[in-house]
């Protein structure tokens, strides 16, 4: 896998809303939080679907480390597998559109901005400082997924 570092801002209207999105490859996938569906390939990241996770409050850091793979099963079979595994850490948030990270007062949410056209199902779970966001699209009768552990600091 190629190790490459890759730095993304992002700022919005609101005077105390901004981000800064640092997304890793290499050294960091091997300090995922999620485990690879069984049976998986890893895919390309160039090949990867499109993950939509958008920030909204004020983070002073915010780390993403995706892994993109994908596999004979169906998406449903997936989501069921990563399903169990967030609910473990509490809610799980699932979204045909844009998972939010929201932070306010120092309290941070995810929250689904919908768009039901959309074929990609994600799954977001966690804590505060600690999310793990699951991105699966159908690829015919199998499907191709990312998993994203997004690390934030305020």
């Amino acid at each position: 896998m190629r190790n490459i570092l890759t730095a993304a801002v992002c700022a919005l209207v609101l005077p105390v809303t901004a981000c800064s999105i640092d997304i890793h490859h290499g050294y960091w996938v091997n300090h995922a939080d999620l485990p690879v569906y069984p049976d998986a390939r890893p895919v390309a990241s160039d090949d990867a679907p499109e993950a939509n996770v958008s920030f909204t409050g004020s983070f002073a850091e915010t780390y993403v480390v995706p892994r993109t793979f994908e596999s004979d099963d169906t998406p449903e079979r997936i989501l069921e597998f990563y399903r169990k595994i967030l609910r473990v850490s509490g809610a799980v948030v699932e979204c045909r559109g844009t998972i939010n990270v929201r932070r306010r007062r120092g309290v941070e949410t995810l929250v689904c901005l919908a768009r039901p056209s959309s074929p990609t199902v994600q799954l977001a779970g966690g804590v505060d400082g600690k999310h793990s966001v699951v991105v699966v699209t159908p690829r015919g009768p199998a499907a191709q997924f990312t998993v994203l552990d997004v690390h934030t600091s305020g």
